[in-house]
């Protein structure tokens, strides 16, 4: 299986890399490609507008070299997804969206400036453009604690379809699920089980066909 990792402002998030590392070294992921992004990384949120569009032409000519069977994107990577013009020979891609900044851009800005300022004011409603951009077949992870990005948004790109997958993982750790964005970031062990256990499964061509209830919370209208 081919994958296309799409990562975020803070970067790869290291568990998640790790992870996708070994399913590499295991076989079970033949190729894995991705962009490094700098221009997201440590982006400020009045630049996001005009940085946007370059780092989506960036992911696309890795798409359209790739082929990949499998787009998977982390917060702005997730955006970056699902600009992408979606088609290698003739069928979309599924996507692996976890944490979705699919919001409007104005609404973004506004996020990152309170969260740097110790004030998260997390966005509630995803852009419908971008809802109606979701391909057959993927998958949304989330976690209800994001302070970054409500459920809310994972439960509208979700909401009315039956071919698209939304899991809610809780986040059960000891420390606040602000401090450091690890409710965000999605790199606590439930999170990354839960994120490895998809890769595996649209590996084997059931994408969207495990259903665990270990501590979280799986919805498909």
């Amino acid at each position: 299986m081919k994958v296309l990792y799409l990562h975020g402002i803070a970067g790869g998030h290291g568990d998640r890399m790790e992870c996708l590392d070994a399913l590499k070294r295991e076989g079970v992921i033949s190729r894995l490609d991705g962009p490094r992004f700098d221009e997201l990384r440590g982006s400020r949120a009045v630049t996001l507008v005009a940085t946007l569009p370059r780092v989506v032409e960036q992911a696309q000519r890795h798409f359209d070299a790739l082929e990949p069977d499998l787009v998977i994107g982390s917060s702005m990577g997730a955006r970056v997804a699902i600009e992408l013009r979606n088609d290698v020979r003739g069928r979309a891609v599924p996507f692996l969206l976890v944490s979705p900044a699919c919001v409007s851009l104005v609404e973004l800005g506004l996020a990152f400036v309170m969260s740097k300022a110790g004030r998260p004011m997390p966005c509630r409603r995803a852009e419908r453009r971008l809802v109606e951009r979701v391909p057959s077949g993927s998958v949304i992870l989330h976690c209800p604690e994001d302070s970054l990005f409500g459920i809310e948004v994972a439960r509208d790109l979700q909401a009315g379809r039956d071919d698209v997958t939304l899991v809610e993982v809780e986040y059960r750790g000891d420390a606040p699920p602000w401090r450091g964005g690890v409710a965000h970031k999605m790199n606590f062990s439930e999170a990354i089980d839960e994120f490895e256990r998809r890769v595996r499964a649209f590996a084997l061509g059931e994408g969207r066909g495990i259903n665990r209830k270990a501590g979280r919370r799986e919805g498909g209208s």
